[in-house]
């Protein structure tokens, strides 16, 4: 189910109605959002992706009355711990932005924050998972140099670049069976790369003790590549 974000603009003071001319929003697709920013805070701990815009602001300074965003959800319990916050770009990290003011609506829960600059933003939630994210495994002939991570349910993303060995520790979970892992890695002085569907790597079904790894073992010559066009559906 997709969530969203919606601007009250009839219950809004005018004093706030004048502020959101200034401000403009676009809202980002999921698909967009994942394959540019992991969903990571400061601390490195992984979250889940709710919905994300960017902000937009029609003058040289931040607004001082701000325009609010709110956060609906159909039940009190469709999120654990919701919170907004904003991207930032030397960190390439989530950084917590405004708290959120939580209130009911004819059985609906609505989160509401205030933003007052631009960026790019994002309500992202704490998921409770069993396992501390994923270790990645190859023979000890390949060196990793790049990995990029992504579900789509619940969204989340993680990505890392550089001169590693056969062997990668990233925070990401619950992991589930459609994620897909793109890898480039060096054998014998040659750069190669695929894509994997976890399901095929690891054993989905099987829950990993609590604060451990989720090993995703790759074997080049033996473990099959993902194929995005067996994923495709057919219209008719």
């Amino acid at each position: 189910m997709k969530r969203y974000i919606v601007l009250m603009l009839g219950s809004l003071p005018s004093v706030l109605l004048q502020a959101q001319n200034k401000f403009e929003l676009k809202s980002l697709t999921d698909r967009e959002v994942l394959r540019r920013y992991a969903t990571l805070d400061d601390a490195g701990n992984s979250l889940e992706l709710i919905t994300a815009f960017q902000v937009s602001l029609h003058q040289k300074e931040c607004d001082t009355t701000g325009i609010p965003l709110y956060l609906k959800g159909e039940g009190k319990k469709e999120y654990t711990r919701p919170a907004l916050y904003c991207w930032n770009s030397l960190s390439q990290r989530w950084t917590k932005s405004v708290g959120l003011t939580k209130s009911f609506e004819m059985g609906m829960v609505i989160y509401s924050a205030t933003v007052r600059c631009p960026g790019i933003y994002a309500f992202l939630d704490q998921h409770p998972s069993a396992e501390k994210g994923v270790q990645i495994a190859m023979p000890s002939k390949c060196a990793i140099r790049s990995v990029r991570l992504i579900q789509q349910e619940p969204a989340c993303a993680v990505f890392w670049e550089g001169n590693g060995s056969n062997a990668l520790k990233l925070p990401f979970g619950p992991l589930q069976f459609d994620a897909v892992l793109e890898i480039s890695w060096e054998e014998g002085g040659t750069l190669k790369q695929a894509s994997y569907l976890c399901g095929a790597i690891t054993r989905i079904e099987e829950t990993p003790e609590s604060g451990t790894f989720r090993k995703l073992e790759i074997k080049p010559e033996k473990s099959q590549e993902f194929q995005s066009s067996l994923f495709t559906t057919n219209p008719h």
